[in-house]
């Protein structure tokens, strides 16, 4: 009985009573409430028929794209998207998939997930779908059979992406993979061509940043929309937990400047700021530094152990406590044409707990942050330094702008305002225009 109130317990501080109590349900009686149980999954042989009949729409004679009519329009009237999705990394998942999940819904337009594995899941879904997003989904075998099925059904398609690997030359001259094995570099280059191949399949291209969008639009040839990360339901509740626990912790003295890494594939942008880092270590006596997250330190910063934390790799509730204890994050990038394609969510991450973020001008970080108001932006490795000290001097500063970014985040950042702030021409696919409107 004490494991299932810990788990009541968790659940709430991650989630929320609502959710909570949906969770609990499951867990107890091994059925999924109602209102976020997708439709049912049925017999393997059904999936097997299915398949077999969009490998023959797929291919046979005069087959016209959309010429059937959708399931999901056809029965209930009410647009249905699908997302079909690789959900392997955590926040993968959570940006690009949970949070169209979650403003598809508010939108009115009801909204279903899957593992692109789980075959039967995935199928099903689609037959009551208007229509369906692939994320991050290699031009297999496999996939060609969705996108068969897709096409017996009539329904429109969507490939979602957030990082370049769709392009080998772009994504090989990333830096970061030095810092992998070569077997696994050699192995994720490979896919390249899988990721491009599955784009160009589908109508249209959805990706997080303007670089991305620029890439795949000349990638593909297709048309390509806007659809950025941002801070969702659970950013915002576990932002509100650790904002809660800093509060009540008292004699805390110094300054943290904070470095997260999500990925192994973050060592080589590392050094942008190291210089600058030590530095500021050696001429402030208060200052202290936090590393979070998949990172291998590097022995110039050894002089500086006792002033330096490590915090591993954790769940999400855990990593935005940790951003919440910084008093600067810092999200250094290199120079080149795979950050180009970065977002801007470890600003958002910052903003959403009231930490001033300083992050070098690339990417979509300089659309996002407002220099000097929300943020700082960092022209090369030279201005990291005096952008630091001026931070790590001001008290006043620090809450002024990580103040700003907050509000910032948490009125045009969402989840919601961002899909709401997606091209039109996107939306006008999904059903969502007048709700968008």
């Amino acid at each position: 009985m004490q494991n299932v109130w810990a788990r009541a317990f968790s659940y709430f501080r991650r989630f929320g009573a609502r959710r909570s109590a949906m969770l609990l349900k499951k867990k107890f009686t091994g059925r999924v409430p109602w209102n976020i149980r997708g439709p049912s999954i049925q017999s393997t042989r059904y999936v097997k028929d299915h398949t077999l009949a969009a490998e023959r729409s797929r291919t046979a004679p005069g087959q016209v794209k959309g010429s059937l009519p959708s399931p999901g329009t056809r029965l209930f009237g009410t647009a249905s998207i699908a997302l079909i999705a690789d959900l392997n990394l955590p926040q993968c998942k959570k940006y690009r998939v949970m949070q169209k999940v979650e403003a598809l819904r508010d939108m009115g337009l009801q909204a279903h997930h899957s593992h692109w594995q789980d075959v039967p899941r995935s199928v099903n879904l689609m037959q009551t779908a208007t229509h369906v997003i692939f994320y991050r989904v290699t031009g297999t075998d496999l996939f060609q059979s969705y996108l068969g099925e897709a096409r017996r059904l009539g329904l429109g398609t969507s490939y979602d992406i957030d990082d370049p690997v769709f392009d080998e030359a772009v994504y090989g001259a990333n830096r970061n993979l030095a810092f992998l094995p070569a077997a696994e570099r050699r192995h994720l280059l490979s896919q390249c061509g899988e990721y491009l191949a599955a784009m160009r399949a589908c109508d249209n291209t959805i990706v997080s940043t303007p670089g991305l969008r620029s890439l795949a639009e000349a990638r593909t040839g297709k048309p390509c929309y806007l659809w950025r990360n941002a801070v969702d339901a659970e950013t915002l509740h576990a932002a509100k937990l650790a904002l809660r626990d800093q509060e009540r912790q008292t004699g805390k003295s110094g300054v943290v400047i904070g470095y997260a890494s999500g990925s192994r594939a973050h060592g080589a942008d590392f050094t942008v700021a190291e210089d600058a880092i030590i530095e500021l270590l050696k001429r402030i006596a208060n200052v202290t530094l936090t590393i979070a997250g998949h990172h291998e330190v590097s022995p110039k910063l050894a002089a500086f152990a006792q002033r330096t934390r490590i915090v591993p790799f954790t769940d999400y509730e855990s990593y935005i406590s940790t951003v919440a204890g910084f008093d600067i994050n810092l999200v250094p990038l290199l120079q080149d044409s795979f950050n180009d394609c970065k977002s801007a969510i470890r600003f958002l991450d910052g903003a959403a707990v009231g930490v001033p973020t300083i992050a070098s001008r690339i990417g979509d970080f300089v659309n996002v942050i407002d220099h000097g108001k929300t943020g700082l932006l960092a022209d090369g490795e030279g201005s990291w330094l005096p952008h630091l000290e001026r931070l790590a001097g001001d008290a006043a500063l620090r809450r002024k702008m990580g103040e700003a970014a907050r509000r910032f985040a948490l009125t045009s950042q969402t989840a919601v305002a961002a899909a709401r702030q997606a091209d039109a021409a996107l939306l006008s696919q999904f059903g969502a225009v007048e709700q968008a409107a």
